[in-house]
């Protein structure tokens, strides 16, 4: 970003890494962090005395392009061994543009989904529409935020929740269903719990798949029952 303190013809930059260890090991990030930390201190010094030490405009990193902004949603796996990976086919009634503009607008969740009671829409910034989840399962209320991070419409859908517990990364593919007037969705979900919950995500797998399968066919009846009625120029969220 410009720099406002810096000076003229400077720049800020603001570097965030995530790093998750496999299999066993991943308790032991714990004990690397401070490691970590320093030696990311050290790396982004040696960029800086990098930078403020060439004169030539060609050998500047650019940062104009945006290919990379979302390349979490490219990722795999990005919590390593300890993600629970859930991936999903439906097909539901209705063309694309409208299936595809229930799911995008995070709003319409709490009257499909079965576990969510509402859904606000926070104010839109630079770094995508975002929603305050509440959802309820076993009596227990809990909250999570997502952040729209890729929105190609009527074809492929990214969010990032981040909650107490836990964080997940959804990938919603849209095609064409296989008869007139239906929609394919391959929905990809992938949750890490934090912290020292890391290591319980094998125990809570089959409960959040079974979930998930309920989710995805209130998805089907929702857009079974509203047809084409609702149907309207929703706003798409911005990335």
């Amino acid at each position: 970003t410009q720099s406002t303190w810096g000076g003229p013809n400077t720049t800020i930059v603001f570097y965030k890494a995530e790093i998750s260890l496999k299999g066993w090991r991943s308790p032991v990030i714990a004990f690397l962090q401070q490691d970590l930390i320093q030696l990311g201190r050290d790396a982004m010094s040696g960029l800086e005395s990098a930078l403020n030490g060439t004169t030539s405009q060609d050998k500047l990193i650019s940062t104009s392009s945006n290919e990379n902004l979302s390349f979490a949603a490219e990722i795999p796996s990005r919590w390593g061994a300890w993600t629970v990976n859930r991936r999903e086919s439906i097909v539901c009634v209705g063309e694309v543009e409208f299936v595809f503009s229930i799911v995008s607008d995070l709003r319409t969740m709490a009257n499909w989904h079965p576990y969510v009671q509402s859904v606000r829409l926070v104010e839109t910034g630079s770094f995508g529409t975002q929603y305050d989840v509440c959802t309820l399962v076993r009596d227990e209320e809990r909250y999570l935020r997502y952040r729209v991070v890729e929105c190609t419409p009527s074809c492929r859908f990214v969010m990032e929740g981040d909650a107490l517990e836990s964080c997940q990364l959804d990938t919603i593919q849209f095609v064409a269903g296989p008869q007139p007037g239906t929609t394919s969705i391959e929905w990809n979900s992938e949750l890490c719990l934090k912290g020292w919950r890391m290591p319980l995500a094998a125990f809570v797998r089959k409960d959040l798949e079974e979930k998930g399968k309920i989710a995805l066919k209130s998805l089907q009846d929702y857009c079974a029952n509203i047809g084409d009625k609702l149907w309207c120029d929703v706003p798409l969220p911005k990335q």
